[in-house]
């Protein structure tokens, strides 16, 4: 007789919810259910598998996902990796060193970090150099400028008017190092209950020696060239965002240029922010974290590069997380302008509570308009998360 660890009994006893997959072709609609504790090693690898690819957008995993505490420190990478946690040591002075909330040690070089900072305070404004914000005895924070050097467990090393200058780590509130904005290119992003997410270029379930049972940890090969494994039950959600060639669609990407704010007056007085919420914080529509899109508040009226080809873009659209206002929340209507002289198209209703999933087919070579209407004028500043899974091509057979 073969008996199971007390712990795997205790979290398949904890399994009542299947993982929700969300794919292209139902969009949308009902998604198709998993039985986890079905889902061996094997069968998981298909998922992540480059061929064929399993055509699905987003795994929704069971149980709620936590939004961190606004003053928790995180470092922010530039595959738009965000990590909750503290500075570590380093194996060599050429990487730059950081203990995960789950106690995972990660390595990196320099050139893959953006910022550390707190938890929904990542600056948008970038210096030509590198940048320390420190403690100081008065009210303001002191301010060095310079060139990032190193960093071990204790300190961090600049480059200040060609002098080498360590500052402790508990004297620094946020450092920026100069750096391209976060790329999303990575084909997965696992986002944790925790509230850590996670660009990743692979991900390997691991066999746990039981057939054709459920496989407990997996193994995530970042983009920012490390390795780390975590168990099923601490995902809270697994974005896919390329594919390969399919009946409908081949290329999922996720550039999606801002041209310039549209032509509603007071959309000013909110500005929107690319990849976060107005907040500042990552973007959460609803109760689902998502790694890209736009947060904005009511009204909304912003135009987008137009695409190449005949073009679907799949989108989440709700509240935000940390949004304001929820209370009194009138609803609201997202719409569409595909090309000058188009008529607003109806895309979908901004929900009261969750998130809802949206799919619009668009016409190459014309830009795009969104405009965001309420249906109401007391909004008291409710903040709405537009996430965006990326565009596919139409293949015209």
């Amino acid at each position: 007789m073969l008996l199971l660890p007390t712990a795997i009994l205790a979290f398949l006893a904890a399994q009542t919810a299947a993982i929700e997959v969300h794919t292209r072709e139902a969009w949308g609609q009902a998604p198709m259910l998993l039985a986890c504790e079905e889902m061996s090693a094997d069968s998981w690898s298909e998922y992540f598998s480059d061929s064929p690819p399993v055509d699905w957008l987003e795994l929704v995993f069971p149980a709620q996902f936590s939004v961190p505490a606004d003053g928790d420190s995180a470092l922010y990478l530039t595959d738009g990796s965000i990590l909750l946690g503290h500075p570590a040591a380093p194996s060599s002075p050429d990487r730059f060193a950081w203990a995960t909330s789950g106690g995972t040690v990660i390595e990196v070089a320099p050139e893959f970090v953006w910022s550390v900072a707190p938890y929904a305070q990542l600056s948008h404004q970038r210096s030509s150099r590198d940048e320390l914000q420190l403690t100081s005895s008065g009210n303001a924070p002191d301010f060095v400028s310079g060139w990032f050097l190193s960093s071990t467990i204790d300190e961090v090393s600049f480059d200040v008017s060609k002098k080498e200058v360590s500052f402790p780590w508990s004297r620094i509130l946020r450092m920026d190092l100069v750096a391209d904005a976060p790329e999303f290119h990575a084909p997965f992003f696992v986002h944790f209950k925790d509230g850590n997410r996670l660009a990743v270029d692979a991900i390997e379930p691991l066999p746990n020696g039981l057939a054709h049972t459920l496989s407990l940890l997996w193994r995530f090969r970042a983009s920012a060239g490390f390795t780390l494994s975590s168990e099923i039950d601490s995902i809270a959600l697994i974005e896919h965002r390329f594919h390969k060639k399919s009946p409908r669609t081949k290329g999922i990407d996720s550039a999606l240029p801002i041209l310039a704010e549209g032509e509603i007056d007071s959309v000013s007085l909110w500005p929107n922010r690319v990849g976060f919420s107005t907040t500042g914080h990552p973007l959460v529509p609803g109760d689902l974290p998502a790694s890209l899109g736009l947060g904005c508040h009511l009204p909304l009226d912003v135009s987008f590069a137009g695409r190449e080809e005949d073009s679907v873009l799949f989108l989440r659209l709700g509240l935000s997380a940390k949004g304001l206002g929820r209370a009194r929340f009138q609803g609201a209507q997202l719409f569409v302008v595909a090309g000058q002289g188009a008529k607003e198209r109806l895309v979908g209703a901004v929900p009261a509570s969750g998130s809802a999933r949206y799919q619009i087919e668009l016409p190459a070579h014309v830009e795009c308009r969104f405009i965001l209407k309420g249906k109401g004028q007391s909004w008291a500043g409710a903040n709405v998360d537009l996430s965006f899974l990326g565009w596919g091509e139409i293949v015209n057979d």
